[in-house]
């Protein structure tokens, strides 16, 4: 349909960014695979159809990529996230929003990014947890400029003062909205600390 004609008259695009795509499916994303061999940067919202077998074909396709920026993919597993990190592994920019499969076993495999500037893991269906968000940032959070960690209600105290503190001194944006556990006295001396 509309979206193989996309990459079939636009084969040279380097970066694509389409809202509100939910009609993309599996048989457009395996064509973007083969069609679209410049690609370095995908942002999507709402590309609910795309099932694992898709977005892996599309991952094997592009292992140029730089960016992956999703919202709302409900069928996003733990095997793309393997995949994406495989494929992909020059990756800068990472999103995965409102992902409702998103687990700590995905931090696993983000953690092999290791030149992630922005990140956002923001409102998944369930919380990641502290220990998890904290191996992470440990790993990937000294070339973070962006991070977005919103809704994932199970982030306290000991968060801020384990992953954040002392794992992301170039954040530039930072979102940490609807986080219940975090007082704000743990908050204020965060950004007191922090020079940004």
């Amino acid at each position: 349909g509309a979206f193989c004609t996309l990459a079939s008259l636009n084969p040279s695009l380097v970066n694509l960014h389409i809202d509100y795509c939910g009609r993309i499916n599996d048989s457009s994303i395996e064509f973007w695979a083969s069609h679209f061999p410049h690609l370095r940067r995908l942002e999507l919202l709402g590309p609910f159809l795309v099932k694992a077998e898709g977005w892996k074909t599309f991952f094997r396709g592009h292992p140029q990529l730089t960016g992956f920026l999703i919202t709302q993919s409900p069928r996003f597993d733990l095997d793309c996230m393997k995949d994406l990190a495989e494929s992909c592994p020059g990756l800068t920019e990472l999103r995965l929003s409102q992902i409702g499969l998103m687990r700590d076993e995905f931090l696993e495999h983000i953690k092999t990014f290791e030149n992630l500037t922005s990140l956002d893991l923001s409102e998944p269906s369930e919380s990641l947890s502290v220990d998890a968000v904290c191996e992470l940032l440990e790993t990937v959070g000294k070339n973070l400029v962006l991070l977005n960690l919103s809704k994932n209600d199970l982030l306290n105290d000991s968060f801020i003062e384990r992953g954040l503190l002392p794992n992301i001194q170039h954040v530039t944006s930072l979102s940490l909205n609807e986080l219940p556990e975090i007082t704000d006295a743990v908050l204020a001396n965060f950004f007191a600390q922090t020079p940004n």
